[in-house]
Order: C-alpha cells, then sequence, then structure tokens
C-alpha cells in the first residue's frame, strides 16, 4: 500500500480504485445493518420513481441494443429453466437442438435477418419427442 507521508495514520490506500471499494464495502455494511438508512434509501427511491414514472420507457426507446440484448439473455434463461425441468431421457437431446438452434439465430442476427429469435422461442415446443406415452 502506498502511504502518504503527510498521514500519519493512513490506513487504507489513497488510489481511487482503493477508495471505491471502501466506500462500497461501507454502503453495504450500512445498508445491512443500519434500518433507518435502508428506509431512508427505499424512501427516496420511491420518490424519484415518482417523479420520473417514463424514465424506463424513454431508455429502452434510446436504447435498442440494450433492450435486444436483455431479449436474447431472457429466451436463454428461460431455455435453461425449461431445460432443467425436463426428464434425464430427453434433456441431452434437447439441449443439442436447442444449442445448435442459438447458433443458427445467432448467424442469422449477423447477417441482419430478420427472423432473428424466432427459431430460439419456440424451439422446445417445436420439437416433438415420444414421452411417457405422449409429446413434450
Amino acid at each position: 500500500m502506498p502511504r502518504n507521508p503527510r498521514a500519519r495514520n493512513q490506513h487504507y490506500c489513497g488510489a481511487k480504485p482503493c477508495q471505491q471499494a471502501r466506500k462500497n464495502k461501507w454502503q453495504q455494511n450500512k445498508q445491512q445493518k443500519d434500518c433507518d438508512h435502508r428506509a431512508n434509501k427505499e424512501e427516496s427511491q420511491s420518490a424519484w420513481r415518482q417523479q420520473n414514472p417514463d424514465y424506463w420507457k424513454l431508455y429502452r426507446e434510446k436504447n435498442p441494443a440494450y433492450c435486444e440484448r436483455n431479449r436474447k439473455l431472457q429466451r436463454k434463461r428461460d431455455l435453461k429453466r425449461k431445460l432443467k425441468n425436463l426428464s434425464v431421457m430427453t434433456r441431452p437431446i434437447l439441449q443439442r437442438r436447442t444449442r445448435q438452434t442459438f447458433k443458427q439465430s445467432e448467424q442469422q442476427e449477423d447477417r441482419g435477418s430478420c427472423k432473428e429469435g424466432l427459431v430460439s422461442t419456440t424451439t422446445l415446443d417445436a420439437i416433438q419427442f415420444p414421452h411417457n406415452g405422449g409429446i413434450l
């Protein structure tokens, strides 16, 4: 730790990243232990949301790439959740197919295709496997 010769009792590094980490740690500790601080923070956030009701709508309009990335990641999370709940026998087949589907949809995106996401959102519904006398 680089010490400041003018600060005899220096306990922490003076570098910006170290000070930011120290501040974050203090805030996290304060948030966990001080219920008044936590209530005040929630109250001020609520007041800000009431004063700026269209903030997220405007943000999404100004940042379409953010929205598209979020949709894509949500599709992956949804598929992961569906795969987790499937039977052990069909899981490897579907995992392989969904990975291929995502690769195909990403390649279509790179080429500027307007069909992006159509396959990935319907993958599990479109694939039919016999399952206990029925269809998944």
